[in-house]
């Protein structure tokens, strides 16, 4: 395994409650951490990274999502 695998991943509803999810992956371990968020908040700090993929989800049009 090599590169850059791991990612940070901000989804949360219309009056921003939901979570942000962080995986870290390695050579020998992956793991998954997750902190909630309430109107797009975190009571828990967040990394640099997950700061930054809540603003970028923030700062996003919403999108419909469609399911058959």
């Amino acid at each position: 395994v090599g590169g850059s695998q791991s990612f940070a991943l901000a989804v949360y509803d219309d009056h921003g409650n939901g979570a942000v999810l962080n995986g870290l992956i390695g050579r020998t371990d992956s793991r998954v951490y997750c902190k909630p968020l309430v109107g797009g908040r975190s009571d828990r700090t967040l990394s640099q990274e997950e700061s930054r993929a809540v603003e970028e989800a923030q700062s996003r049009a919403p999108r419909a999502v469609i399911t058959t």
